[in-house]
């Protein structure tokens, strides 16, 4: 039998002298440490741990041990830090590779450590040592138990296992502001749920309490693997002949139709200074054309970040966020350096609000693709940890698109758009190859990998209806995929396993065989969302 005990609880806080206090109690239970009282409880199912300091303090730890009995054929399912990060069942006495061999100065050159939990979690690389965000599930046979949180916008929790331990640890992130005496303060919450996989996620959604937006499927083009940045006026109106002509002889009833516009209209970060060289007659124009296609028109964009080389960054540079030494916070190496916005900065939101506001309500676009999210939440600032700031900016885009634009998110901590978003992206890009380039299968989690995105969407399927609808990113058809055929079913399988079906095709180019294993995929959606309800 599998079970999950607490055993301890560790804290550690400063009181307004100054002085660093650290406090450990085993078994884990209630006491009272002379500066604070500490409430433990757990029923077999929910647990909780709380303060309530005597006297003004400021958290700076807090972590919750369980004792856990693993077995040779245990696997388990550690969600990862983001949408892009590889979130596989393994081995629970598997080992966990970050950036350890990557020299310092290419991590910096190249920011390959911005995209993920590389900058603030620690990897041993040692077997039986892993780590998730938000959840994991232990599972032998057909039998799983499930350690969530049960509130991530108060700070995002950090579960890692120890097989040879024989521990699981869970560190949730702690206020960054002081607490007053005699103010009480909730620092975990979590549930502890066994069953089969339905049922545990179904228990830790009731407890949640959340409930997935109520969105119709979403099957469409979208323009980044066929054109990425290089996308124009004419390339993609001649994209869009051919998606129209596919959905005339393929309504695809039950679902909405979209055409979107990735990346390349203009300098990431200067969204409303389009590119009138690539889009002479404006993204007004062409949101009209979509529609008089029969197509919801659709537009990427990240709004948490910007190009280095962008006119908000020049022009700016009090909205950019700055690291303790005043540099400038890199996300990622796109577009010559992706950089941080500071979401709490009043120029930033107002910005934020006008740019969705714009493409919404002016352009006319019914679907956004909101990218890069993490970029909100690099670090703890303006006394918000990582959890507060995510699920703040989310409530800020949210607000910005209104209730009748769907948003779907791409690389977002995922329990910060549990029930806040539409649709979210559940794995890293599929392109180029089945596993990425040669090198960089020795670098980030975050990778671009067919091999990574199918695994992640199996991983990640059960939130599909229950928190939102899933995104497994495109499927390619076409004959450029460089995957072989027994690849490309695995792929095509695994795109029907969410809610969102998209291809970079040329639609109009799809042979009889192609067309059908579209129709197909949308057929397999629609039939276990239709068993779901």
């Amino acid at each position: 039998m599998m079970e999950l005990s607490p055993a301890f609880c560790w804290i550690r806080y400063r009181l307004a002298t100054g002085e660093g206090l650290d406090v450990r109690q085993v078994p884990f239970e209630s006491f009272d440490s002379g500066e604070a009282r500490i409430e433990a409880s757990f029923d077999g199912e929910v647990l909780e741990l709380a303060i309530t300091p005597n006297v003004d303090l400021t958290m700076a730890a807090c972590s919750i041990g369980f004792r856990h009995q693993y077995a040779d054929d245990e696997r388990v399912l550690l969600n990862g830090y983001q949408s892009w990060t590889d979130t596989a069942e393994r081995s629970v006495w598997d080992k966990m590779r970050g950036l350890n061999r990557v020299p310092e100065f290419v991590k910096r050159r190249c920011a390959l450590d911005g995209m993920g939990d590389y900058r603030f979690v620690e990897y041993t690389g040692r077997a039986g040592e892993m780590h998730a965000f938000s959840y994991a599930v232990l599972r032998r046979g057909d039998r799983c138990l499930l350690l969530a949180s049960l509130d991530e916008s108060q700070g995002f929790t950090l579960f890692r296992t120890d097989a040879f331990g024989g521990v699981v640890t869970a560190d949730t992130e702690v206020p960054e502001r002081m607490i007053a005496a005699g103010e009480r303060v909730s620092l975990a919450r979590y549930c502890v749920v066994s069953g089969s996989a339905d049922e545990v996620y179904d228990r830790w959604f009731d407890l949640v309490g959340c409930v997935a937006r109520d969105n119709l499927a979403l099957v469409g083009y979208t323009s980044w693997y066929r054109r990425f940045d290089r996308v124009d006026e004419r390339g993609l109106l001649d994209d869009l002949k051919g998606a129209a002509a596919f959905f005339a002889d393929h309504p695809m009833k039950g679902a909405r139709r979209v055409f979107r516009l990735d990346a390349g209209y203009c300098c990431a970060g200067d969204w409303m200074e389009v590119d009138r060289t690539r889009f002479p007659s404006g993204l007004d124009k062409l949101a009209d054309r979509i529609r008089a296609q029969g197509l919801e028109p659709g537009l990427w964009i990240a709004p948490f970040a910007c190009s280095a080389a962008s006119r908000v960054a020049a022009e700016h540079p009090d909205w950019l966020l700055r690291d303790d030494r005043g540099r400038r916070v890199t996300v990622a190496p796109h577009w010559g350096g992706m950089l941080a916005l500071n979401t709490r900065h009043p120029g930033v939101r107002d910005y934020v609000r006008r740019c969705v506001s714009t493409m919404t309500g002016v352009w006319g676009f019914s679907l956004l693709k909101a990218d890069f999210l993490y970029a909100a939440c690099m670090f703890p600032h303006d006394g918000m940890n990582r959890g507060q700031l995510m699920a703040d900016a989310l409530g800020l885009l949210r607000e910005a698109a209104g209730e009748a634009c769907v948003v779907v998110g791409g690389g977002v901590p995922l329990s910060s758009a549990f029930g806040v978003l539409d649709y979210v992206r559940v794995g890293c890009d599929v392109r180029p190859g089945w596993d990425g380039l040669l090198h960089m299968r020795l670098l980030h989690r975050e990778r671009a990998s067919a091999k990574n995105n199918i695994a992640s969407t199996r991983g990640r399927c059960a939130l599909d209806g229950r928190a939102f609808g899933i995104d497994p990113d495109v499927v390619t058809l076409s004959g450029d995929t460089k995957l072989s055929a027994e690849r490309r079913a695995r792929a095509i399988e695994a795109s029907s396993l969410g809610s969102v079906l998209f291809t970079s095709d040329d639609m109009g180019a799809w042979n009889a065989r192609q067309k059908a294993a579209f129709e197909g995929a949308f057929q397999a959606i629609r039939a276990r969302r239709g068993r779901a309800r």
